[in-house]
């Protein structure tokens, strides 16, 4: 584990926000043509959805962001509910309606498998008013799976795209409390 690891909230409009960006962008890059500013406009319009929770994790109180997370209570008519939701197998259908959704858990290159990654994770699961979380990540992201499994997560979609000819994703679950 990154020892002195700060963990600290992020909202709307807040300097905070704009480094969490940095770090998302930094780890996932032009995804998909995906901008600095894009990632800033995504993450400050998620920041207004239902019981958002945004934090950084920082080396010291002081130091440099080294990761980030965020999610918020899914419902319909978010653009990742209404995808994910009709994929959803019957003896999960209802997950989504009492679920927290993990939008992002980014974590800088240098900074990866030295714990930072399952503290922001804990740490956006703990207190929560949801029943369960849910996430999405891509089936060859090798690393993000072991961590998931290890934390207890169950895949809920073995296999789904967002979009035609984009990567195929799992879509795991937790239950929380």
């Amino acid at each position: 584990m990154e020892p002195d690891l700060a963990i600290e909230p992020f909202a709307a409009d807040t300097p905070e926000l704009l480094a969490a960006a940095r770090v998302y962008y930094m780890v996932w890059g032009e995804v998909d043509g995906l901008s600095y500013v894009d990632a800033v406009t995504n993450i400050s319009r998620h920041s207004r959805y239902p019981a958002f929770r945004g934090l950084l994790a920082r080396s010291g109180a002081d130091g440099p962001v080294l990761g980030m997370v965020y999610g918020h209570t899914s419902r319909p008519g978010q653009w990742w509910h209404d995808r994910v939701a009709p994929t959803l197998p019957p003896e999960y259908a209802d997950w989504l309606d009492d679920c927290l959704v993990v939008v992002e858990l980014a974590v800088r290159g240098s900074y990866r498998r030295r714990g930072v990654g399952r503290a922001l994770l804990r740490e956006i699961l703990r207190d929560r008013p949801e029943a369960r979380a849910a996430l999405s990540t891509e089936r060859d992201n090798a690393a993000g799976r072991a961590l998931y499994a290890a934390e207890g997560w169950q895949t809920l979609v073995a296999s789904m795209r967002f979009a035609p000819g984009t990567p195929e994703y799992l879509i795991l679950g937790c239950s929380l409390g």
